[in-house]
């Protein structure tokens, strides 16, 4: 839509070269407007200037000052300004300017120096005021336009159109054939008057379809019977871009009334506006909206708008009938508005988004932040906002006229400042976390709290039941060193890697010898936030928690405890360590029907009595997903179930992800590593790229399995338990595909051995001794360990289980790009099995003397591929008839093949 009237401009002010300007100033001489060419031969006859150009265009520039229809002496209300196809008439110059661009700047704080003025006869008295200032009767078309003045003083109280528009009358004949009407830009039209539209009343005859654009234009403290502000009648389509309503006043529809009478009907938009202390004595404080029938219907839509305070809520929209729709994108109103249609990224507030009484200046807790479309581009809604600031200031629009141009929700805090304790900024900054959470906004949308190196607690009391509780929409970071002004200049975190924050969050509130008097919680996630819940937690050490008391929620989530009812905690590069609970989750506890994405976050030293030493995923029914994405758990136990991890679906369907994960050295009675339970129909557990090493338990050294699960290129080493070193199961068949699994105890790895649902394995790697599994296809048996050493799962270069894996089952699974250690996941055409990928060709070594075909000739017990780089150790032959593969064979003493009639050598490189 305004591409289009962006080139009509731009046409304009291409063509403006070549197009005459007339000079308009008070003090101007020159009685022939036709030749006021200069400021020194302007004209005081602002019409007359208008009228002396031909229509082949041109412009108007008028000095400061007042001008009123056909001059100060003119008391015949009537007589109004209007405009003229073709001709672009600008105000608000000092009277020396020799560019367009040297006029001074309009904005709302600083609006035109240039007035059109109603005010007739007697100064004040509106009883002789003109009835419109400005009065367009004819067909205009997009190439009239106004841009630049205050318009001011019409009284339209007469009869018909003489008490319609006091300040513009822009009523479209039946003959016009113009899809665009009019241009208004940088206009205030303030304390006009009329019966119907106080400050603009736009008709259009039936069948005609007709839209002005207005843009940058405040209409304030204009008043009528209906529509305070603004009135459209049949087929008028205004678009409004960066307006704002303020203060205007009406007995139906205190900024807008609307009314469709002919087919076709009305559709107004109203895109990045704010319309605030408009009222109506009867209905509509902000529209009153009315329509007629199925094929004539009246409609508005709110686009990235904020409408807020004007009157009580519930009566801000009034539509009159089933043909009269409101309609909101991206928009924001005061909770309680009804009788409009939101979509779903339309917000609500209880609380001012503005920043004083008596403006439309967002304030720094406002929901309007960064909650515009986030397609939105300064070609579709305009360089600069209503102030004259960028108006996408922050990356992505605010909801309103105005950008905020502040700290955008942004608040500081470091330990060591010595500045005004502000939160503002690094110097400024809090030096206490809980007073950033506790900022007096009300709400906390699209906002962040950067947090400096130091040491945070929740209290500077004795009271065990405070902690930092988070809100809905914040962005939580740490790690900074204290002087970043962007998030990427942050120092790296990777706490998987060795590089933990510098940012530590305890709940070591009381006697450092002790823990039992440490926080229930150090973090806390509550119930009563948002159904659309989002927030992050990026970069902490969260440590100290201690949750036993005596309510259940005391004994849940030392570390963090997660209480959403639906939504989503994100935490990502945290650690969490030595944090206790009694019941569920030492280090985390996520109850209910929120969801926790986990993401390069370490786990280690936590530890519970029961449940979950260091996490508790616990489903209560349906809900979004919970993701752990390349965490650590690293000695973390648990008394009963689960040492670093218990996951368990009370009903609904839940079905959590684990990739890129490691769990080492845990240990617990069931489920050294792992507890999955639930119901098998609609819970279980997907693990990819992981892998469990050297976990303990009585039951399940690193898994124990009440319900289903899937494992997906992980790999086993030297996990114990006195039944199922791997795995213990029961009702269900858990599958193992693209697995290495060695030395978990051989004929124990799996247990029990005879179940109506035995283990499966696909295409994974087995110690000799293991039984108790179904051997689909694809598997291997080597005779030594695939891996590089006892402590680590890594392959050696010659495993059997390079290149031996089903790459499509991974590809199915949506397997990530990457494997544990960040390196490519299919390196060589086939997926390895296990969580690491070699990189670069497999290298394959002969055993002994031999056939080629014999599998047990090569070191890796299987074929050459012609992708792998061979040496030859021995004498090798190739089969009559046969085909070898390979990528190069390298000769060593004694090695030799041997051709046989027919035999072919393939090399691949």
């Amino acid at each position: 839509m305004r591409s289009i009237f962006t080139f009509v401009l731009l046409v304009c002010s291409l063509s403006a070269l070549a197009q005459s300007i007339r000079y308009v100033s008070t003090t101007g001489t020159n009685t022939n407007p036709a030749s006021a060419t200069s400021w020194a031969t302007s004209t005081t006859n602002l019409q007359g200037a208008i009228n002396a150009l031909t229509a082949t265009g041109g412009q108007v520039w008028i000095a400061q000052g007042t001008y009123k229809p056909s001059g100060p002496a003119n008391t015949d209300r009537t007589i109004s300004f209007s405009m003229k196809n073709g001709v672009a008439v600008y105000g608000g110059f000092s009277g020396t300017e020799t560019n367009l661009n040297q006029r001074p700047a309009i904005t709302l704080s600083n609006p035109s120096a240039t007035t059109l003025s109603g005010d007739l006869g007697v100064p004040g008295n509106t009883a002789d005021n003109a009835y419109h200032v400005i009065a367009n009767v004819e067909s205009l078309s997009g190439t009239a336009l106004l841009d630049g003045f205050v318009i001011t003083g019409g009284n339209a109280n007469g009869s018909n159109d003489f008490g319609r528009g006091g300040g513009i009358l822009a009523v479209v004949p039946d003959a016009s054939t113009q899809p665009y009407g009019p241009q208004f830009r940088n206009c205030l039209l303030v304390n006009n008057r009329a019966n119907t539209g106080g400050a603009l009343y736009h008709r259009c005859t039936p069948n005609i379809v007709n839209r002005l654009v207005l843009e940058y234009c405040v209409f304030q403290q204009n008043t009528a019977t209906t529509g305070g502000g603004v009135f459209v009648s049949a087929t008028g389509n205004p678009a409004f871009t960066n307006c704002a309503f303020l203060n205007n006043s009406a007995t139906t529809g205190g900024a807008m009334s609307t009314t469709a009478t002919a087919v076709g009907g009305t559709f107004i938009n109203l895109i990045n506006c704010s319309l605030r202390g408009n009222v109506a004595t009867g209905s509509g404080g902000a529209f009153h909206n009315s329509g007629g029938n199925e094929s004539i219907l009246c409609f508005v839509f709110l686009i990235n708008t904020v409408v807020w305070g004007n009157g009580p809520a519930a009566t801000s929209f009034y539509n009159e009938s089933a043909a009269s729709t409101i309609r909101a994108s991206y928009s924001l109103t005061e909770s309680g508005t009804t009788q409009y249609i939101a979509d779903p990224f339309s917000l609500t507030t209880t609380v001012s988004p503005f920043a004083s009484p008596n403006t439309i200046y967002l304030n720094s807790c406002s929901r309007a932040i960064n909650a515009g479309d986030p397609n939105s581009t300064t070609a579709a809604v305009g360089a600069t906002d209503l102030t004259g600031n960028a108006r996408i200031g922050d990356g992505r629009l605010d909801i309103g006229a105005v950008e905020f141009s502040g700290v955008t929700g942004r608040l500081y805090v470091r330990e060591a400042a010595l500045g005004n304790n502000t939160g503002q900024n690094w110097t400024d900054a809090y030096t206490d976390l809980q007073t950033a959470l506790t900022f007096p906004c009300g709400q906390f949308p699209q906002n962040e709290i950067w947090v400096a190196g130091g040491t945070y607690r929740p209290t500077t009391t004795s009271s065990r039941a405070v902690s930092f509780t988070l809100r809905d929409g914040l962005s939580l970071y740490g790690g900074f060193i204290g002087n970043e002004t962007m998030l990427i200049q942050r120092p790296v975190l990777n706490p998987v890697a060795g590089q933990p924050s510098s940012s530590t969050l305890t709940g070591e509130i009381g006697n450092p010898g002790s823990t039992t008097d440490n926080s229930y919680h150090v973090v806390v996630c509550p119930e009563s936030l948002a159904s659309s819940y989002t927030a992050l937690i990026d970069g902490f050490v969260i440590s100290g928690g201690y949750a036993q008391g005596l309510s259940a929620n005391d004994n849940w989530g030392g570390g963090l405890l997660n209480l959403l009812t639906t939504g989503t905690q994100t935490i990502a590069n945290c650690t969490f360590q030595n944090n206790y609970s009694y019941y569920s989750g030492g280090g985390l506890y996520s109850g209910s029907l929120g969801s926790m994405v986990l993401t390069n976050s370490v786990f280690r030293n936590n530890t519970s009595t029961l449940l979950g030493g260091a996490v508790s995923l616990v489903r209560q029914g349906t809900g979004n997903p919970h993701v752990l994405t390349n965490c650590l758990f690293e000695a973390n136990s648990a008394g009963q179930t689960g040492g670093a991890l218990f996951v368990t679906g009370v009903n609904g369907i839940f079905r959590p992800t684990l990739t890129n994960c490691q769990f080492q050295n845990n240990r617990s009675t069931d489920g050294g590593a792992l507890h999955i339970s639930g119901n098998p129909a609609t819970t279980s557990l997907t693990a990819i790229n992981s892998t469990f090493q050297s976990n303990s338990a009585v039951n399940g050294g690193a898994v124990y399995a009440a319900t289903s699960g899937m494992f997906l290129n992980c790999s086993f080493q030297s996990n114990v338990a006195s039944a199922g070193g791997v795995l213990n199961h029961t009702g269900t068949s858990p599958v193992f595909v693209n697995c290495v699994l060695w030395n978990n105890g051989g004929p124990n790895t799996f247990f029990p051995l005879a179940t109506s649902s035995p283990v499966q394995l696909r295409y994974s790697l087995v110690d000799k001794a293991v039984t108790g599994y179904i051997d689909l296809v694809g598997n291997q048996i080597p005779q030594s360990s695939p891996f590089l050493s006892t402590t680590g799962t890594l392959l050696r270069s010659m495993a059997a289980a390079i290149d031996a894996g089903i790459t499509s089952d991974y590809l199915a699974a949506n397997g990530p790009a990457t494997d544990l250690a960040g390196n490519p996941r299919i390196d060589n055409g086939r997926i390895d099995m296990g969580a690491y990928e070699v990189q670069g060709f497999g290298e394959v070594v002969t055993t002994k003397n031999g056939a080629w075909s014999d599998p047990s000739v090569w070191s890796l017990e299987r074929l050459p591929l012609f992708t792998d780089r061979i040496v030859m150790r021995h004498r090798v032959n190739l089969p009559t008839d046969s085909i070898g593969n390979a990528a190069r064979i390298r000769y060593e003493t004694n090695g030799k093949l041997i051709y046989n009639p027919g035999s072919k050598l393939r090399l691949g490189f």
